[in-house]
């Protein structure tokens, strides 16, 4: 849908708690005339956020992901890298961050998206809600501060196209917190699977576990790395979907995972946590799916391996999408590794072109 103004989402916030509000109450409850007030309700109208007369509320189900949003430049080593010394290589910039990432691959799977998260008063910012919102999601409510420059993500690949290095400037994201994401609830409503990365503080985690449990909203998890994933470590039981990578999981497990036989380990451990299902990430390996009713491993169906920048975040983004659609684990599992798979063969977060149709040719279906 088209962006609101902060008029308008202020609006919103409003009727969504008090629906019955006259449009005098409204305006005196904002102080602003009743002729003002009628002006942006018309144009809450045309833009399908309310829907006619009576304050009837657009309620199309739709994802909600809540996490972080950056700039990306990705280098590149041609050879070996050395170490405390120039190396030769590329250097590539787009646009990355976990949740936004995973947003922008819902969004160009037709997915209907709301991300939640902070950009700065910037050129990246400007150049992240761009390309976000060319993908089909919305990107209305993301916080827009001069506080903090916006979220920029520094990679380091070796002649493999490995990651040996990486650097996070992502102090934004802290404004992502418990009072942001209240000032927002209205935004949930409607979601009937909300995500959200480790990059955002712990409170803005048990708010949005909280807010799930209450509504019976699906809750996704996305632990971002091996020391964000201890902001989850009392919140297991919260989550309906985790998906976290090798070495995330045996951070938390406790023992290495080396075989189908510890991946199972770590599958028990997940579901006496109270994880509904776990999403074991194996690079490589390909996936591992636990569940009460189903548990399998799938191979990577990877052949043209090009940058493995957001390859994980595409997988989780596949078998959401193909979860919302309301598709068996299998069908979600053999989703994601498509999804992946195809972002692989991308010098980019997000492969530009990527589609149902482009997911399904690589299937065979």
């Amino acid at each position: 849908m088209e962006r609101l103004t902060d008029r308008e989402e202020q609006i919103l916030r409003v009727l969504m708690n008090e629906p019955m509000l006259s449009q005098d109450e409204l305006a005196e409850r904002l102080d602003v005339s009743r002729s003002a007030v009628a002006v942006h309700i018309s144009n809450l109208i045309k833009k399908g956020y309310i829907l006619g007369r009576g304050y009837v509320f657009n309620e199309e189900k739709k994802v909600v992901v809540v996490g972080g949003a950056n700039f990306d430049l990705i280098g590149k080593g041609n050879n070996n890298l050395k170490y405390k010394t120039s190396n030769p290589g590329k250097v590539m910039k787009t646009v990355g961050g976990v949740g936004r990432n995973i947003a922008e691959n819902l969004g160009k799977l037709k997915i209907p998206t709301t991300l939640l998260t902070a950009v700065g008063k910037d050129g990246l910012g400007d150049s992240i809600l761009k390309r976000t919102k060319e993908s089909g999601v919305d990107v209305s409510l993301v916080l827009k501060t001069d506080k903090y420059p916006s979220g920029t993500y520094i990679a380091i690949l070796d002649e493999n196209n490995d990651l040996a290095l990486a650097l996070a400037d992502m102090d934004i994201v802290e404004l992502v917190d418990r009072n942001y994401i209240k000032e927002r609830l209205y935004a949930l409503k409607t979601a009937n699977i909300i995500v959200c990365d480790t990059n955002v503080p712990v409170d803005t985690i048990e708010v949005l576990a909280d807010y799930c449990k209450n509504t019976e909203t699906l809750f996704v998890v996305e632990p971002v790395s091996v020391e964000k994933a201890q902001k989850v470590k009392g919140l297991l039981s919260s989550i309906d979907i985790f998906t976290p990578n090798k070495e995330e999981m045996e951070s938390l497990c406790g023992f290495p995972l080396n075989s189908l036989n510890d991946y199972q380990k770590a599958g028990n451990f997940a579901l006496e946590k109270g994880i509904k299902i776990l999403l074991l990430k194996l690079g490589a390996k390909g996936l591992y799916i636990h569940s009460e009713g189903y548990q399998n491993i799938f191979p990577s169906i990877a052949s043209n391996i090009v940058d493995v920048t957001g390859a994980g975040d595409s997988l989780v983004a596949g078998f959401i999408a193909s979860y919302f659609e309301g598709h068996p684990l299998e069908k979600c599992c053999q989703y994601a590794l498509a999804v992946a798979a195809y972002t692989l063969e991308f010098n980019d977060t997000v492969a530009y072109d990527l589609s149902w149709a482009k997911i399904q040719t690589i299937l065979g279906e």
